[in-house]
């Protein structure tokens, strides 16, 4: 039924573009534009990108090696580099899917995608097999705290 109304608004109206094959003349007429808060919000979150890595890889590297500086290696910061790339584009997602950024919410996400992160991209060294993901998580959040404190955002 409503199919039929539609092919026969298009055959009855005057425009050239009456056959239901030439629709894309109209869809290419119609303007889609983005509003400026949605281009101040990838913003905001592409600006939050660096560091969120950052906070990722410092803790999946360190917990990595258990706090001995002296084992580090290329590897190791391979690693992590993953750890806090998948974080970062994470983060960058949820935050243009959450309406208010606070405080809580950013340890909260920081925390939580980096033990997932982690999780996901190397086995445990340690305890069972969630364990160092989620030690990993809590250094991140912590740094992510430390920082909102010092920079006082």
């Amino acid at each position: 039924m409503l199919a039929s109304l539609v092919l026969t608004q298009f055959r009855q109206s005057d425009d050239p573009c009456s056959s239901p094959f030439e629709v894309c003349k109209i869809f290419s007429a119609t303007k889609i534009s983005v509003p400026a808060v949605t281009k101040l919000k990838v913003q905001e979150a592409v600006k939050y990108c660096p560091e969120k890595f950052g906070e990722a890889w410092l803790s999946c590297l360190l917990t990595m090696v258990q706090g001995d500086v002296t084992a580090l290696t290329l590897k190791h910061g391979l690693i992590a580099a993953k750890t806090g790339g998948i974080m970062a584009t994470s983060y960058f997602i949820a935050v243009l899917c959450t309406k208010k950024q606070t405080t809580y919410l950013d340890v909260l996400l920081t925390g939580c995608l980096t033990a997932i992160a982690d999780f996901a991209v190397h086995p445990s060294h340690f305890g069972g097999p969630a364990t160092e993901a989620i030690v990993t998580g809590m250094g991140a959040a912590f740094l992510a705290l430390l920082l909102h404190l010092i920079t006082r955002k």
